[in-house]
Protein backbone atom coordinates (compact mmCIF):
# COMPACT_ATOMS: atom_id res chain seq x y z
CA UNK A 1 0.00 0.00 0.00
CA UNK A 2 1.27 3.43 -0.93
CA UNK A 3 1.85 5.79 2.01
CA UNK A 4 1.31 8.81 -0.24
CA UNK A 5 -2.47 8.51 0.11
CA UNK A 6 -2.12 9.36 3.81
CA UNK A 7 0.26 12.30 3.38
CA UNK A 8 -0.82 13.75 0.04
CA UNK A 9 -2.66 16.70 1.60
CA UNK A 10 -0.32 17.21 4.57
CA UNK A 11 -2.76 15.52 6.95
CA UNK A 12 -5.35 18.31 6.82
CA UNK A 13 -7.98 15.88 5.54
CA UNK A 14 -7.40 13.53 8.47
CA UNK A 15 -7.26 16.44 10.90
CA UNK A 16 -10.65 17.72 9.70
CA UNK A 17 -12.14 14.24 10.07
CA UNK A 18 -10.82 13.62 13.58
CA UNK A 19 -11.65 17.09 14.91
CA UNK A 20 -15.13 16.85 13.37
CA UNK A 21 -15.81 13.54 15.10
CA UNK A 22 -14.59 14.95 18.41
CA UNK A 23 -16.89 17.93 17.86
CA UNK A 24 -19.87 15.59 17.33
CA UNK A 25 -18.99 13.69 20.48
CA UNK A 26 -18.67 16.86 22.57
CA UNK A 27 -21.91 18.34 21.26
CA UNK A 28 -23.61 15.02 21.99
CA UNK A 29 -22.37 15.35 25.56
CA UNK A 30 -23.84 18.89 25.63
CA UNK A 31 -20.48 20.61 25.96
CA UNK A 32 -20.08 24.02 24.37
CA UNK A 33 -16.51 23.30 23.32
CA UNK A 34 -17.92 21.07 20.56
CA UNK A 35 -18.76 24.19 18.58
CA UNK A 36 -15.11 25.28 18.70
CA UNK A 37 -14.04 21.85 17.49
CA UNK A 38 -16.45 22.21 14.56
CA UNK A 39 -14.94 25.59 13.72
CA UNK A 40 -11.45 24.07 13.75
CA UNK A 41 -12.63 21.18 11.56
CA UNK A 42 -14.11 23.64 9.07
CA UNK A 43 -10.85 25.63 8.96
CA UNK A 44 -8.89 22.44 8.39
CA UNK A 45 -11.34 21.51 5.64
CA UNK A 46 -10.76 24.84 3.90
CA UNK A 47 -7.00 24.29 4.01
CA UNK A 48 -7.50 20.77 2.64
CA UNK A 49 -9.58 22.19 -0.24
CA UNK A 50 -6.91 24.78 -0.96
CA UNK A 51 -4.05 22.26 -1.10
CA UNK A 52 -6.15 19.77 -3.04
CA UNK A 53 -7.45 22.50 -5.35
CA UNK A 54 -11.03 21.36 -4.83
CA UNK A 55 -14.16 23.42 -5.11
CA UNK A 56 -14.27 27.15 -5.70
CA UNK A 57 -11.33 28.02 -3.46
CA UNK A 58 -8.81 27.74 -6.28
CA UNK A 59 -9.08 29.18 -9.78
CA UNK A 60 -6.83 27.45 -12.30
Amino acid sequence: MDVKIFTQYYGFDWLALIIGVVGIWKLGSKKRSGFLFYMAAAASGFVFCYFGRFGGLYNS
